[in-house]
């Protein structure tokens, strides 16, 4: 080895022990945070949101039991009717959208403490395949540094929410479309798109990031945009392809503006579709343009993602020059820089017209998005010409107060929920007649339900009333746990026992066959 190569691995072992020592301060600074808002340690933590029930019973059932065995159904209740999924009935959510986290719950165990664990191994894995990618000790720390201080991050990090793990996806996809920019090697092509690909199980809309590898590989063809409308239809057919496959094994969720445009076209006609569309776009860009009755955090959301498509769109068309300090029009327009323009105006477009403005939806959606353009210029640029935009993102930080932090859905992930003494009356049954049997329907207005979803037995189902139960005479399901003033008489069923203003009633039947199977007396 010659002394110049030999300076050269101890200059790469040195940054690499860097990068290690900062993802052990980051591990540290997060497992501090966690404990400064939940006033515990790991073991303290609890998923508290019916979802974050979800997952977890989801990985643990399928761990613990395989991926078949007699579990309830589990799904979604609306107007006497029930909708469950098509095969493998894990949950509402299906399973696919938690392959991110099954090796490390496979190997970490099912408790609690590994949900932030796991949230801590992605993110470390994230910024490690950045320095990796890179090869820059500066823009991983750079990198690091941003993603540390970003809100949105902050705020789902101590749960088991999706939000980690889209964190974790585009950190490392900004890092491989900027290598991709640099050398385009159809290995890191390829691995962009898989990644992308794969994300699209967890979000369908993570297809957009396809768009600026789609322009990037066409514009260096000779004919660029049948390229990129060949490129285009088959990634799309892809995706759609993939989500078709993963819809098979998740519950189609009866409400929102998708059923309801589906609802009105089979009811009405294209037209009344249409019309459907415009009444809820109006509404919603109502609310893009006045959301007075908004919080702050989701209107500033919005207006960065609008500030981000003006900004991407103008530098495809013009470049500052720093040795002469002024703007000039670019002689050839900036690909990468347009195509993330297209990127935001999609993502805008798409919550406007097919999804809502309102509580943390379009700002679980549009997070990631920017977290994405921001590591990217971060990566892809001179440390003295992104200052102005660090200082910026640090102001915006500032704007949002981080007092935001301390909210009612955070604490209560560190507090011990109650754990009802008519738990004990739901009883698993390892022979039933039927997987209704060990079903359970609940309005799923308390904490408590959370408790019983990670609790008891992961293979109960659970279907998630959404509008009023009135007639309940030939429903299926083995339990109702319902809530109310007082207890009401409901046919097929009886009221076993309740606590406060929880009411848990069994099918009476079950009890009759249960009975009979104890005593041998009908």
């Amino acid at each position: 080895m010659t002394y110049f190569e030999h300076h050269a691995l101890m200059r790469r072992l040195l940054s690499t022990f860097i990068i290690v020592v900062c993802m052990g301060v980051f591990l540290g600074a997060y497992l501090f945070l966690i404990r400064l808002l939940g006033g515990g340690g790991l073991d303290a933590f609890c998923p508290v949101e019916s979802d974050e029930a979800d997952y977890f019973r989801t990985l643990t059932n399928l761990i613990q039991y395989g991926p078949v065995n007699n579990g309830g159904y589990n799904g979604y209740f609306l107007n006497g009717e029930v909708f469950i999924a098509k095969f493998l009935n894990y949950s509402g959510h299906g399973f696919l959208i938690l392959w991110p986290y099954f090796l490390m719950f496979l190997f970490l165990g099912k408790g609690f403490s590994t949900v932030i664990l796991s949230n801590l191994l992605l993110l470390a894995c994230g910024f490690l395949t950045v320095y990796f990618v890179t090869n820059s000790l500066r823009k991983t720390v750079v990198v690091l540094s941003a993603s540390l201080t970003f809100l949105p991050m902050l705020l789902f990090f101590g749960s088991f929410m999706m939000e980690v793990s889209q964190y974790f996806f585009v950190i490392v996809a900004a890092a491989l479309l900027w290598r991709y920019q640099k050398d385009p090697s159809r290995v890191v092509g390829i691995a962009f798109v898989i990644l992308v690909l794969a994300f699209c199980v967890i979000r369908i809309t993570n297809v957009l990031f396809l768009i600026p590898y789609i322009v990037l590989k066409s514009h260096r063809t000779k004919r660029p945009l049948v390229c990129g409308l060949i490129m285009s239809f088959a990634l799309l057919a892809l995706c759609y392809g993939i989500n078709i496959a993963t819809s098979l094994f998740m519950a189609p969720f009866p409400t929102g503006i998708l059923y309801g445009l589906s609802a009105v076209l089979s009811e009405q006609s294209v037209l009344g579709g249409i019309s459907f569309l415009i009444d809820h776009s109006l509404f919603n860009f109502k609310k893009l343009l006045f959301p007075f009755d908004s919080v702050h955090i989701w209107v500033i959301m919005r207006y960065v993602m609008i500030f981000l498509f003006f900004l991407f769109l103008t530098r495809g068309f013009v470049y500052y020059d720093y040795s002469q300090q002024r703007l000039f029009m670019r002689k050839a327009k900036d690909p990468v820089s347009l195509s993330f323009a297209m990127v935001a105006f999609s993502i805008l477009g798409l919550n406007v017209v097919l999804y809502d403005l309102f509580a943390w939806r379009d700002f679980r959606v549009f997070a990631p998005f920017v977290l994405f353009f921001v590591i990217y210029i971060f990566i892809s640029s001179r440390m003295k010409s992104i200052m102005p935009l660090i200082s910026t993102v640090v102001l915006l930080v500032l704007l949002t107060q981080y007092n935001c932090l301390d909210n009612p859905s955070t604490q209560a992930r560190w507090t011990n929920v109650a754990y009802p003494h008519f738990a004990n009356e739901l009883l698993y049954d390892d022979n039933p007649e039927s997987p209704w049997d060990n079903t359970i329907l609940t309005s799923l207005s308390r904490g408590t339900d959370t408790r019983l979803m990670l609790e008891k037995d992961s293979r109960f189902g659970w279907i998630v009333a959404l509008s009023l139960i009135d007639d309940t005479e030939g429903l299926p399901f083995g339990y109702m746990l319902l809530y109310g003033n007082s207890p009401e008489a409901y046919p097929g069923y009886e009221l076993v026992t309740y606590e406060d203003d929880q009411y848990l009633y069994k099918r009476i039947s079950l009890i009759k066959r249960v009975s009979l199977n104890q005593t041998g007396i009908p």
